[in-house]
């Protein structure tokens, strides 16, 4: 293929990704940022983040206004990323088609409000994309991890969270899907143990071997990403069990 296919290429590919769209403009503190949005349920023309939650490598994150969405603004992590936002592979496009996938198994994920991407304007620009979506905690849902830090919850419902959490990830896994990221973190729960998972980043796998691989790889990883103690013995072995792992990986 010759250069000026490869740029019409290129060029149709980022028009079919603008059209239709409007510009949103999102203020994260300190400055405005432009981006290409398209709108899941309504329309809006600006919103700023009023409340940090979180500003590190991977993301800004924090509350609109009275906390009513969340605001999540994608960072790219090397320059191959903002390459890749033409031709639809960055990781904002991976992550709301990790939304889309959790949604066609009935697996609960928040309703997403807005999301969007910024056109490659310069290698120096701070976000690729964003997305808004509901803010859980209206609805009564809690973190995950909160629920089990709090020496409160007892044990069968830290039991029947975890069964759910298993089955979700099962799921998955019968899809030859993986949620590498996984962490209690990214889970929400209602009063009735229902889980709702957030962030979503989700791999293919197409050979058994790596599939078995990248999930054990992600479950050993959850086990241990709060602390070594954070699981008793029993919830440790329970997790295990559910995916036939032993604790050596």
């Amino acid at each position: 293929m010759d250069q000026r296919a490869l740029e019409l290429i290129q060029v149709s590919m980022r028009f079919d990704r603008v059209i239709n769209r409007k510009l949103i403009k999102i203020h994260n503190g300190q400055d405005d940022y432009s981006f290409v949005a398209k709108s899941a349920t309504h329309a809006a023309s600006s919103t700023a983040i009023e409340e940090l939650i979180i500003d590190h490598t991977p993301s800004t994150v924090g509350y609109s206004s009275s906390r009513k969405s969340i605001i999540k603004l994608v960072k790219p992590r090397s320059w191959h990323e903002k390459i890749k936002l033409a031709w639809g592979h960055s990781r904002i496009d991976k992550e709301l088609q990790g939304f889309k996938s959790l949604q066609k198994l009935n697996i609960r994920t928040p309703e997403i409000l807005y999301y969007g991407f910024r056109p490659l304007l310069s290698f120096r620009q701070k976000y690729i994309g964003f997305h808004i979506t509901e803010n859980l905690s209206l609805r009564g849902d809690i973190e995950c991890y909160s629920l089990f830090s709090d020496g409160k919850t007892s044990a069968s419902t830290r039991l029947d969270v975890i069964d759910n959490i298993c089955s979700a990830l099962l799921l998955l896994k019968s899809k030859r899907l993986v949620f590498t990221d996984f962490h209690l973190s990214n889970v929400f729960v209602d009063n009735e143990n229902n889980i709702t998972l957030i962030d979503p980043g989700l791999s293919k796998y197409y050979l058994n071997s790596g599939l078995n691989k990248k999930l054990s790889k992600s479950i050993h990883r959850f086990l241990s990403y709060h602390g070594d103690d954070f699981f008793t013995p029993d919830e440790r072995e329970r997790i295990l069990n559910r995916f036939k792992l032993t604790e050596n990986i």
